[in-house]
């Protein structure tokens, strides 16, 4: 199912990227989701409900991107030690204390940010929707309630910091996986141009 179609641009350079990197400087991966992030577009709502439910998607989705992008201290290792190497940043991740500025803090408040514009899109999704009347959709929407029940309690700073963010993480991860799976499975996913 379509949901939406996007066309998107990319800045191209005739060379390949990865070539004009220097080889000790990292993907952006920090930078991307604080930039989607802070988007100005997230409080905003399309007319379609369809559509708003595969945004919360691409929300979720580019914030698993980011927690499951490649580990630099990983690299070249072989398959368990790059696995272990994700399991200890996403165990430190939830639980870690780290300095405010860090690069764990700064996706750590990009993260509240998304699921607090994951949370705007359920908001505008009238309780008389067919959408939410729809039983096969009930997961999605238990998914979303348990998330906003989780928003309400920890996600009252509007810059995006959360104190209690190992009560936080601890019980949202989940959640937002099981969010994900449950919009994917119904088809609520953005599409590129061209793509069905």
């Amino acid at each position: 199912m379509t949901v939406g179609r996007a066309q998107r641009t990319y800045a191209t350079n005739a060379e390949d990227s990865s070539s004009s990197r220097p080889p000790n400087e990292r993907p952006p991966w920090i930078e991307v989701l604080e930039e989607v992030s802070n988007g100005p577009w997230l409080t905003n709502t399309t007319s379609d409900e369809k559509v708003r439910l595969a945004i919360a998607h691409g929300l979720v989705y580019q914030l698993l991107l980011y927690l499951s992008r490649p580990i630099e201290s990983a690299a070249g290792a072989d398959e368990q030690s790059v696995a272990d190497a994700h399991a200890q940043y996403l165990s430190a991740f939830a639980v870690a204390s780290v300095p405010p500025t860090s690069e764990m803090a700064r996706a750590r408040i990009a993260t509240a940010k998304l699921v607090k514009a994951v949370l705007n899109q359920y908001d505008s999704i009238p309780p008389t929707s067919p959408l939410r009347a729809d039983a096969e959709n009930k997961k999605i929407f238990e998914a979303f309630q348990a998330l906003k029940d989780m928003g309400d309690a920890h996600l009252t700073n509007n810059e995006g910091a959360v104190e209690d963010w190992k009560e936080f993480w601890g019980h949202s991860q989940p959640v937002v996986v099981a969010l994900v799976e449950a919009l994917g499975e119904r088809g609520f996913v953005l599409s590129q141009e061209g793509e069905e």
